[in-house]
């Protein structure tokens, strides 16, 4: 029989230690607290459990601090979160949990273990792997007197592994209950000045799922399937955040702006109750989905700074990895953000497929010419699970799968072999791409002087004087 109280333990690994801390890029370190986490407690909380979340990022002594958590908590179950950098990391803490909790049940979760799930119960001490989207999945299984009468798991039985039934994804996600934020003490979360104006702030997800075939990404959890929360339901988890204290929004969907028509009722929806509240749009939204009157309406609902994945300066890359975007539609995008007095913040990434020397200085041409607020460059990763990883794979160019290697700022070790470029070459156009975007006048004395009128000026220099140029 399932029991009827459980005491539960979410895990968030030191991801944002781990990505930032140690690499030349740490002054636009993240650290917020985790959705998911919080999004995944939330039924739990409804059935009676005892959960708490255990965010690693937040301590000095990540691992003693965990230490001390299981012995004093001593979890029935242990949940654990990661990506793909995490999950050698994942390991060390489910080896962890079980010798400190010897009776405790393992469930890992998240992009790399729904890729990989029958390496996540075999290759390290996990009980439970969860497949897709795991919101109700450890609810259910502790419900359930039995691992196999639980959907979208992986278990191990007898020495082989048992793979349950898919779940299927979530289609109305207005029936999400609202995230146990009150799990967190959200008043330790400070995130780097560049993309932040209040702390704390916190995560909102308004939709699920993509559309598009960027060969770089991952869509393995939420699917190609777009889904939307409605406006009604966006107001009410913005207002809850906000009684919680939550002094600022991040949204950080995949396609926000997917269906405008919805995008822009949400902004009607903000304006209508009259939230006042600093956000962004972090994660981006896609230039040819973005048009005069959605930019109007993100301004007059509180939103200051819109994100947009741009990648690469140079036509025939942008179409190589299947962007489905114009260096026109750029252009308009960030022109027209402008115009609506929104800040604007670009990703571009070096070393895609079919990469020269000549189009990485496109990319590096294509963001000075945009003149944006901000500019952020990272190293091309292959992913498992993307297009991008199968096709390196298959042609031998994967030069390691130890996963914890797969980090897009660190410059010390190649994790595959680029079929045009050597290493030394990514990483010195990544290095200039930083100081000639950066370190222009213009750019220079605009930064100045924003800094001066915004009072953030001491932050700015701050975080020039932590930044490796070369």
């Amino acid at each position: 029989m399932a029991r009827k109280s459980c005491r539960i333990l979410l895990v968030n690994p030191p991801y944002t230690k781990v990505t930032y801390e140690d690499v030349d890029r740490k002054a636009g370190a993240l650290q917020n607290p985790v959705l998911s986490l919080a999004t995944i407690a939330a039924p739990l909380i409804e059935d009676g459990h005892d959960v708490r979340i255990a965010d690693m990022d937040l301590e000095e002594g990540p691992h003693s601090f965990l230490e001390k958590t299981f012995r004093d908590f001593q979890p029935d179950y242990v949940g654990v979160t990661g990506t793909t950098p995490m999950a050698v990391e994942m390991g060390k803490i489910a080896a962890m949990a079980k010798e400190l909790c010897p009776n405790t049940i393992t469930v890992c979760g998240g992009v790399h273990v729904t890729t990989f799930p029958r390496e996540m119960v075999t290759d390290a001490p996990f009980d439970v792997a969860v497949i897709g989207e795991g919101d109700f999945t450890l609810r259910d299984l502790i419900r359930s007197a039995r691992p196999d009468g639980t959907s979208g798991i992986a278990f191990v039985r007898g020495g082989e592994v048992v793979m349950t039934e898919p779940r299927p994804l979530i289609d109305d996600l207005d029936k999400l209950p609202l995230p146990a934020w009150q799990l967190y003490d959200i008043k330790r979360y400070k995130t780097s000045k560049l993309v932040e104006r209040e702390s704390p702030t916190g995560l909102l997800e308004t939709s699920r799922g993509c559309v598009f075939q960027c060969s770089y990404c991952n869509k393995n959890i939420f699917g190609r399937k777009f889904r939307q929360k409605s406006p009604g339901r966006v107001a009410d988890e913005i207002e809850r955040m906000l009684r919680i204290g939550f002094r600022e929004i991040h949204i950080e969907d995949d396609g926000f702006s997917t269906n405008l028509n919805k995008a822009k009722a949400i902004c009607d929806e903000i304006i209508r109750r009259g939230l006042k509240f600093p956000w962004t749009l972090i994660n981006g939204i896609r230039v040819n989905r973005t048009d005069e009157e959605l930019v109007r309406k993100l301004k007059q609902a509180g939103c200051y700074q819109a994100a947009f994945g741009i990648e690469s300066g140079n036509q025939a890359i942008l179409d190589r990895i299947q962007k489905a975007i114009t260096k026109d539609q750029v252009r308009q995008a960030i022109a027209l953000t402008k115009q609506a007095g929104i800040e604007t913040f670009g990703f571009f990434m070096f070393g895609l497929p079919d990469e020269t020397e000549q189009t990485m200085q496109d990319t590096i041409d294509f963001a000075v010419e945009l003149d944006l607020d901000i500019a952020k460059f990272a190293i091309t990763i292959p992913l498992p699970g993307t297009p991008l990883f199968d096709e390196y794979d298959e042609k031998g160019l994967i030069l390691t799968k130890d996963w914890s290697e797969y980090l897009f700022h660190d410059l010390t070790q190649p994790v595959y072999k680029h079929p045009n470029l050597d290493w030394d070459t990514i990483i010195q156009y990544y290095k200039k791409a930083y100081r000639q975007f950066y370190f222009r006048p213009k750019y220079a004395m605009r930064r100045l002087w924003k800094g001066v009128t915004t009072g953030r000026i001491i932050h700015d220099v701050g975080y020039a004087l932590k930044t490796k140029w070369w």
